[in-house]
Parts: C-alpha cells; sequence; structure tokens
C-alpha cells in the first residue's frame, strides 16, 4: 500500500514535467526509476475511464447478486489499483486513482451503518475519511481538500443536531474552513521535500477560505431574503471580517515566500470582501460596480508605481529590461572574454647535491 516514488524520485519527476523533459530520457529514466504519469487531458481522460470501469464492477457484481456488493467491489477495485501500480509504475495516471478512490468510497459506504438518524453523519465522516486516504495515498492535493471540504459538510451536520440558528452554524463552520486554511498557511512555510506535499497545502490555502465564505453567504442570503432591513447580521460582519484578515495574512505570507497559492488565496479573499459589501451600502449595483472597479485600478496603478524600483526582490518590471540590467549583460561579457589568469609556475627541478646557507644556517642533500 505504501508503493510509490521516493522523495527524490518525486522532485525529478516534477522538474523533467515543468520543464518539458522527457520521462524516456535515459539519464532521467535513471533518476525517476521508471515511474510512469500522463499530462493532464490524458490523466482526466483515463480518470473518467476508470470511474466508468468502477460503475461497470459495481453492476456486475449486484447482478451476480454477490453478498454485499459494494464492499466486494471496493475491495476488489483498491486490488486491481494496487496491482497496477506495483506492475505498470503508475504515478498521476489517472485510472489507478479512479479506482482506487471509488473503491474506498464504496467500502466506507458498505461499512456505515444505515439505521439511526445520524446515518448522513456517519456517510459523511467516513466519505472523508475515505478521501483523505485517497489523497494521502496517492498525493493527490485534490482529493485531500475535497476530504476537508466534506468535512465541512459532516461538521455542519452535526452542529445542527445541537438546535443552533442557520447563522450560527454557518459562522461555526466557516471558522472551522479558515483555521484549516490558517494550519495549511503555517505548514507551507516550512520545507517540504516531496511537491506533492507543497500541492496539497497550496490547494487548501486556496480552496477553504472560498468554501468559508461561501458557508456564510449562502446562510446570510436566505436571513437577508427574510429580512431585508438586516443589513449587517453577525454572519454578514463574520464575511467581511474573516476573509479580509486571512487575505492579508496570506498576501503577506505569499509576498515574502514567493509562492503563488497564497497570493492567489488573498485575491479571492479580496473578492469575497468586496462582494460581501454590497450588504453596508444600499447603492445600486452599477453604482457599486463603478466604484469597486475604479479603487482595484487605482490600487493596481499605484501598486505597478511602487514596484517599479524592486523591494525586497520583487518588480514590476520585465526580467531583462532596463540599464541596470543591459549593465549586468556587458559585466557578463567582459568577463567572458577576459582571457583566464595564468597560473604560477611550479617550483624548478632541483638535482642532488649538497647546499649550504651559510651565516650559521646548516646544510641539505
Amino acid at each position: 500500500m505504501f508503493a510509490r516514488p521516493s522523495a527524490e524520485q518525486e522532485r525529478w519527476m516534477a522538474a523533467a514535467a515543468r520543464l518539458g523533459v522527457s520521462r524516456d530520457t535515459p539519464w532521467l529514466a535513471e533518476r525517476i526509476g521508471g515511474w510512469k504519469a500522463a499530462g493532464t487531458f490524458t490523466r482526466g481522460a483515463l480518470f473518467a475511464l476508470g470511474v466508468v470501469a468502477a460503475g461497470l464492477s459495481v453492476a456486475i457484481a449486484a447482478l451476480l447478486h454477490v453478498p454485499g456488493p459494494f464492499l466486494v467491489a471496493g475491495l476488489a477495485l483498491v486490488a486491481v489499483a494496487e496491482q497496477l501500480i506495483e506492475r505498470r509504475r503508475l504515478f498521476g495516471a489517472g485510472v489507478e486513482e479512479a479506482l482506487e478512490v471509488v473503491g474506498l468510497l464504496l467500502i466506507g459506504f458498505a461499512l456505515v451503518d444505515g439505521s439511526g438518524t445520524a446515518f448522513e453523519i456517519r456517510l459523511a465522516l467516513a466519505l472523508a475519511l475515505a478521501l483523505l486516504a485517497a489523497g494521502l495515498r496517492f498525493l493527490n492535493p485534490l482529493f485531500t481538500t475535497l476530504a476537508v471540504a466534506t468535512l465541512s459538510f459532516a461538521l455542519d451536520l452535526i452542529v445542527s443536531t445541537l438546535e443552533v440558528g442557520a447563522l450560527s452554524r454557518a459562522v461555526i463552520v466557516a471558522v472551522f474552513c479558515f483555521a484549516a486554511a490558517a494550519v495549511a498557511l503555517g505548514l507551507g512555510a516550512a520545507r517540504l521535500r516531496r511537491p506533492a506535499h507543497d500541492a496539497m497545502l497550496d490547494w487548501l490555502v486556496v480552496a477553504m477560505p472560498v468554501a468559508g465564505y461561501l458557508w456564510l453567504e449562502g446562510r446570510s442570503a436566505s436571513a437577508l431574503a427574510a429580512d431585508p432591513r438586516q443589513h449587517l447580521s453577525v454572519a454578514s460582519a463574520v464575511a467581511i471580517a474573516m476573509p479580509a484578515l486571512f487575505g492579508a495574512l496570506s498576501l503577506r505570507g505569499g509576498i515574502r515566500r514567493r509562492r503563488h497559492a497564497p497570493i492567489l488565496a488573498g485575491m479571492a479573499c479580496a473578492g469575497c470582501v468586496g462582494y460581501a459589501l454590497r450588504h453596508v451600502t444600499g447603492l445600486a449595483l452599477e453604482v457599486r460596480l463603478i466604484v469597486w472597479g475604479s479603487a482595484a485600478l487605482v490600487l493596481a496603478l499605484a501598486l505597478d508605481r511602487y514596484l517599479r524600483t524592486p523591494r525586497a526582490g520583487i518588480t514590476s518590471r520585465d526580467v531583462g529590461l532596463g540599464k541596470d540590467a543591459l549593465g549586468l549583460l556587458q559585466l557578463v561579457g567582459a568577463g567572458a572574454l577576459t582571457p583566464s589568469a595564468t597560473q604560477p609556475p611550479g617550483a624548478p627541478f632541483k638535482g642532488a647535491g649538497g647546499g649550504f646557507d651559510g651565516g650559521g644556517a646548516s646544510g641539505g642533500y
């Protein structure tokens, strides 16, 4: 169950994918250990094909009247996926991921007791655990993000049993989503060996704040529909404060770490804050669009002008433009044309014979 590329092999695979180097290259094939993967389009097509094959397997088990068709089909799909990984050396090919994730979901569904009032809660927890297991097994950021999102849905179901109001439920679930994103943002500062672990954290940093805001927006919209005069409810205030705070932290962390995901999360949070502020004023939609568009344009122009001078290694200029880059190019050219320094001559050969230094010094042979 733990047959997968080592951290070094995964780094070589990630570098080859970024640089467009074919994995059949001899020097690269030796370093990745024969592991095979697929491109984005091919991986998606093979994943869809694997889902169809998994569905047919469940249908065949049901038609044959196999006892516990979901459990049997799930175990068979996981076994087939592991065999493909072991024999074909697949890592991120798509088909093995589809077979195993569907198999794990079927196993989780089969093991959940269908009786009782908490069936939905148990089912949501089982599906979240299955997605988390698949994400950790295949180092897939999509599965791990879906696992945390499913866990937020399970938390909403749990809170609903406590007879809490709709807005309070939304606030609790949103706090969980933003807390998960904050933990991922904090862990992203560590130096991780696997690129897939960085991708998992990046997906959580970008996706979970948006999920938390959607929880708040959905519940506050229903509350405002019931009472249009309620312009700034608790959920609306949280919907403004939490994305604003997390967006500021994400932007700061992304700029300091030179990482795209926290910056994208900050941009998404800024959009959420701008959309949530529509409840504060009673202005028309066209006026709000003009005001916020103008504010965004002024901010972009000011930031571009501020970054024309490099600040901590960040600049708005294209790399290679400007007189400083031309001066650096001249220095490089001069260094390339300068002949190398001559090596100092070695000590001359001295044949046999004696010598006397004089002045009281001893002689030698």
